[in-house]
Parts: C-alpha cells; sequence; structure tokens
C-alpha cells in the first residue's frame, strides 16, 4: 500500500505556485516573440503582457517565502551563525550563477548576432540573487526577530 503522502518536505503549494508563474511568463514572451507589431495594441496582447509582467514579483515574494523557510530550517539544526550565514550565500550564489549562465547560453546561441555584454544583463535571477545576498544578515537573528527585520527590510525595499 502506497503512503498517502510522500517523504518529502516540500511544500505543493510553492512549487504549484513557481510553475504557474513560469507558465504565465511563458505565455508572455511568446506573446511578444510571435505577435506582430500592428496587433500590439490589441486588448489581447496588453493584458498578456501584464500579466507576464506580475511573474517577477510572484518570483520574488516566492524567493522571499522559500528564504525564510530555510533560515527558520537551518535555525533549527545548524547552531553556528555564520554558518547559516554561508549556506544562505551560497543559495545567492546559485542563483547569480544560473542567471550568468542563462545569458550565456543566449549569446552563444544567438551566433555573433548579440553584444557579449548581454551576458551581464540584469534579469529576475540577478534580482532575487541580490536579495537573498542583502538579507543575508536576517540568517544571525532568532526567528521572532527575522520576521519583525525582514518584514520593515522588504517594505524599505519595496518603497525603494
Amino acid at each position: 500500500m502506497a503512503a498517502p503522502h510522500s517523504a518529502s518536505k516540500r511544500l505543493a503549494f510553492l512549487d504549484w505556485t513557481r510553475g504557474f508563474a513560469a507558465c504565465i511568463m511563458l505565455q508572455g514572451h511568446v506573446s511578444h516573440s510571435f505577435t506582430h507589431k500592428d496587433l500590439r495594441n490589441d486588448s489581447f496582447y496588453v493584458f498578456s503582457q501584464f500579466f507576464g509582467g506580475l511573474t517577477p514579483a510572484v518570483f520574488l515574494f516566492l524567493t522571499g517565502v522559500t528564504l525564510g523557510f530555510l533560515m527558520d530550517s537551518q535555525s533549527r539544526n545548524e547552531p553556528s551563525g555564520p554558518r547559516r550565514m554561508l549556506t544562505t550565500l551560497l543559495r545567492a550564489r546559485y542563483l547569480l550563477l544560473i542567471g550568468i549562465l542563462f545569458h550565456f547560453q543566449m549569446w552563444a546561441t544567438a551566433f555573433g548576432q548579440s553584444d557579449w555584454v548581454n551576458i551581464f544583463k540584469v534579469d529576475i535571477l540577478n534580482c532575487m540573487a541580490a536579495t537573498i545576498a542583502l538579507l543575508t544578515p536576517l540568517a544571525l537573528l532568532d526567528t521572532r526577530a527575522r520576521i519583525r527585520y525582514g518584514a520593515l527590510a522588504g517594505f524599505a525595499i519595496a518603497c525603494a
């Protein structure tokens, strides 16, 4: 008999939300790529680009949520503050490298039609990495202080 739920500690709603946001983002990119310039004032295209533009905010929000879960589990499992900070910085480095590799792949497959400086173009992955790196000191705090200062940092970032 199968187990009623998997042994994985992943939260399915985060993965589903990420997947849904990725589908909306893909739809926005495809609409942008294949819609003729004369049709870009139509309501379908405008709505497509509007909803496609919401996905970076969803990804940033989900990054914050998963970072909070990571820091919470690290505070229970890892007593050393500097090691918790290192784990958080490694997550930021991972996202930054994925972003750079993605742009490198885009540049390489353009076969000379793209300038090499596009490799260092800023996108949502770079923003997520920078945000995680900026919030790394929160790993030193206990859960209540992390919630308080995390909400304050989120409000400051939103205002900026």
